[in-house]
């Protein structure tokens, strides 16, 4: 890896080609020690392998009293804009994590798009349709055989968030996502053969005792988790949730459980 601009604040790196991981997880630590320093540290990253759940980083930073924030312009160009039927922006994700007094910090990590590729991946793993909703053919009529994500890129696109009615908004946020990940971290924003390849990352941590004390900044959080618990619910509604509750429920279920992994998968390992 090479830092190849930097200040006191922010710093672009060139992966050259490192594993995603790897290269992902130093980016956020030295956004966190410039955090730390001088307030706000932003460090863009490159020309790196696959980097997972972007969810992974921004809690790094909450864990040390900060607040995280990660964007990246990449995971494939599967969505297509509002009002267009073929491919343009990938699912660009966006993770936020700031730290509570009383649990886990929160978390929030979700594509712009109505599901992520993986999850489409899944679907055809396991042989199931996927739903109405999640995929359109350039006509604007529904996908239903998963396959399609892989099998007809020219011919299938995923929905921006919110879908036909309320797509505008997903597919503005993915698209000033993949403006400030791919034009700061040098990838390139996305176009037929992006600049550096795009998948670019772009982390941040920001000191939230420089504007404000930390105790009191997580009890601003539990606060406002209380209040939006004590919302009556509606039919059928066991449990109102806030960011990052699903994904603690579901890791302490797998940690207990184990992970399934359907046959198809296992044997493409073997």
């Amino acid at each position: 890896m090479e830092i190849i601009r930097e200040t006191p604040v922010n710093a672009v790196i060139d992966a050259h080609g490192a594993l995603g991981m790897v290269a992902s997880l130093k980016a956020m630590e030295l956004a966190i020690e410039k955090g730390k320093a001088n307030t706000i540290g932003i460090v863009g990253l490159h020309h790196c392998g696959h980097a997972g759940r972007m969810g992974d980083y921004p809690i790094r930073a909450a864990a040390e009293g900060m607040i995280g924030i990660v964007l990246l312009n990449g995971g494939g160009r599967l969505m297509h804009p509002f009002g267009g039927s073929a491919r343009r922006l990938p699912p660009n994700p966006i993770a936020i994590s700031v730290p509570r007094k009383n649990g886990e910090p929160l978390l929030l990590d979700m594509t712009l798009t109505v599901v992520a590729g993986g999850k489409v991946n899944l679907k055809a793993a396991r042989e199931e349709e996927m739903p109405e909703g999640w995929m359109i053919d350039p006509s604007g009529q529904p996908v239903f055989d998963p396959k399609a994500l892989q099998n007809k890129p020219h011919s299938s696109a995923i929905m921006p968030l919110g879908g036909f009615q309320f797509g505008h908004k997903g597919f503005g946020l993915g698209f000033m996502i993949d403006a400030i990940a791919g034009g700061l971290s040098w990838a390139g924003c996305s176009q037929t053969k992006p600049t550096r390849g795009a998948s670019g990352i772009v982390m941040m941590a920001i000191k939230i005792e420089a504007f404000i004390d930390l105790e009191a900044y997580q009890q601003e959080i539990e606060y406002l988790v209380e209040w939006v618990k004590s919302s009556p619910k509606l039919p059928g509604v066991q449990e109102i949730y806030v960011p990052g509750d699903i994904e603690s429920q579901n890791q302490k279920q797998r940690l207990e459980n184990g992970i399934y992994i359907e046959q198809s998968t296992w044997d493409q390992i073997d």
